[in-house]
């Protein structure tokens, strides 16, 4: 079995490093508990002697795009201010090259909402690519008070032209096709507070593609797998989530772990399967002076039944598996994991380096070690809204070739 080095190397420090979550914790959380410490001991005092911190050049920038409501103006050092920014969207990534648009982002808290409530987020943006792509996506979190309810999902539409290789785990490069699709999808979830920071409950989940087109002497036509002519997908969601991150556009700590599992059936002109993803992350806190944070990521999506091609697991994307087209590999299951150490170099900018390893299969006994694809790379972090540690990033990672990643927000 020839395996390089660096893949080896990779696979097994991932593979290890998953086990020893529980154990860490205890000092990720100590270590986040002085960090916040000083972080009050860096306010400052205004005229009128309240504390607040510095606002960075970029803050300040922002503050120009930015709209509160009229109590939200008021000075009231107890009540979250509600943030509503607007501005231009630059994107990259190898999927849809430079996208230009407009987004938004609503930061905000409903009324009486005390400390033990976190910043629910809904964003939205729309980009239109060089790759002629329209891209209209939501993905939002959303806290009631005292976080005894929790609302996220995802909403989106869009026009997009993909690349095509075929199925499985070792299809080949020259294979290459493009066809194009329109997509809809709609997952609203309602997570109740069961004990601590454990959620249960559920939603549904709607997602449709049609109008495919396709060279009519293509892979696509030759093969014919299920929906490749378009195909509906409905049915109910149960989850369940373990989430204690500090923040969830960019942890400092905490964990996530997240399983969902999804019934689709023909009531709405579906096709019968079972969808199945879990997603595992934890972050610690190993620098204070850095704010050196090792992020880690597992991740799992397994599907059972007749299960269509716009269904099927994606290995690759901006978020997971970068440096491999997102659909590059394309199969029923998928098994990945990736890590990442970010740090401050000054103030407001950030260095990570990061590195992953993933594999689609048809059946458990399809896996096998020198099949596994890995990536690795580094990027830079720009901090743009310093409250809530919401950087810009720019990533070059090297998978099946070198691509590289411009946008907002964490990959994970």
């Amino acid at each position: 079995m020839k395996i390089t080095i660096y893949k080896t190397f990779i696979v097994l420090l991932l593979a290890a490093l998953f086990p020893f979550l529980a154990q860490a914790q205890n000092q990720s959380e100590i270590n986040a508990n002085t960090t916040k410490e000083n972080v009050q001991d860096s306010t400052k005092l205004d005229s009128k002697g309240k504390k607040h911190e510095t606002e960075t050049f970029f803050e300040k920038l922002i503050d120009y795009v930015e709209f509160r409501n009229k109590a939200d103006k008021q000075e009231d050092s107890t009540r979250f201010r509600s943030k509503f920014v607007i501005s231009p969207v630059l994107s990259y990534k190898p999927e849809t090259s430079w996208g230009f648009g407009i987004g938004a982002k609503w930061l905000f808290k409903f009324k009486n909402a005390t400390q033990d409530t976190r910043t629910s987020n809904m964003p939205i943006s729309a980009l239109y690519t060089l790759k002629k792509q329209i891209v209209i996506s939501s993905g939002y979190t959303v806290f009631f008070n005292h976080e005894n309810w929790m609302l996220k999902g995802n909403i989106g539409y869009s026009n997009f032209p993909q690349q095509y290789y075929g199925i499985g785990n070792n299809t080949a490069t020259k294979n290459e096709e493009i066809f194009e699709y329109n997509n809809i999808l709609i997952e609203p979830l309602l997570l109740k507070r069961i004990v601590g920071n454990f959620f249960l409950g559920g939603g549904i989940r709607y997602n449709n593609i049609w109008k495919m087109e396709y060279d009519e002497d293509g892979l696509l036509e030759q093969e014919k797998p299920l929906g490749y002519d378009g195909s509906i997908s409905a049915g109910l969601e149960i989850a369940a989530t373990y989430d204690n991150r500090d923040n969830v556009l960019n942890a400092l700590h905490g964990s996530l772990y997240e399983f969902r599992h999804a019934f689709y059936g023909k009531q709405l002109g579906g096709v019968p399967f079972d969808l199945t993803k879990v997603d595992l992350r934890h972050y610690f806190l190993l620098s204070k002076k850095r704010e050196g944070v090792l992020a880690l990521q597992g991740y799992g999506y397994f599907s059972d039944g007749r299960t269509p091609l716009g269904e099927l697991a994606a290995l690759g994307g901006s978020e997971l598996m970068r440096g491999y087209y997102k659909g590059r590999f394309l199969e029923n299951n998928m098994l990945a994991a990736q890590m990442e150490y970010r740090f401050s170099v000054f103030e407001p900018i950030g260095m990570v380096v990061f590195a992953g390893a993933g594999e689609v299969y048809h059946q458990v006994s399809d896996l096998r070690l020198n099949d596994i694809k890995v990536a690795y790379g580094a990027g830079l972090r720009l901090k743009i809204v310093k409250s809530e540690n919401l950087n810009i990033r720019f990533d070059v990672a090297k998978g099946e070739k070198f691509n590289f990643y411009f946008g907002i927000a964490e990959a994970f």
